[in-house]
């Protein structure tokens, strides 16, 4: 039995090692809830709060805590595709985003809001071209399954 063990604590390793601590949580959780292991879902996941981050310009690490303009226009458009692209649930942002307090109420709304911004892109005209050359990004991972470059 203890052989077994050393197996799995290895394995673990190597996979935190490979993938990170989320994403080896995120595979560990998924079998054990007997689910379908999707690598890359949780890539994608991956990629959009990167690209986010990135074309905002902002600190990752800020992305869920800071209460500035510019993080919350970041969260909505985050929020949106993640819901659109990776297809999560509003339940399923809210578990990604745990240290906002806020984000209980804010996921629904803040996805309402960057609808509301897509279509009516005249109204904030940065917000709209940054959200529109992040999800350009994003679609090309989709359909190339790597990592997202951002044209200038």
């Amino acid at each position: 039995m203890t052989q077994h063990y050393t197996r799995i604590s290895t394995n673990v390793d190597i996979l935190i090692s490979k993938h990170g601590s989320q994403k080896t949580a995120d595979i560990i959780e998924s079998m054990a809830l007997a689910k379908t292991i999707d690598l890359c879902t949780i890539d994608l996941q991956k990629a959009i709060i990167q690209e986010v981050s990135k074309q905002f310009k902002i600190n990752i690490k800020l992305l869920e805590t800071s209460d500035a303009t510019i993080y919350k226009q970041a969260r909505k458009s985050c929020f949106y595709l993640l819901n659109k692209h990776a297809t999560l649930s509003h339940a399923q942002i809210r578990q990604k985003f745990t240290k906002l307090n806020k984000t209980k109420s804010y996921v629904g709304h803040y996805i309402q809001q960057m609808k509301s911004i897509i279509e009516t892109p005249n109204v904030d005209k940065l917000h709209h071209k940054i959200h529109v050359d992040i999800e350009t990004t994003i679609i090309k991972f989709i359909t190339t399954k790597r990592e997202p470059k951002s044209e200038k």
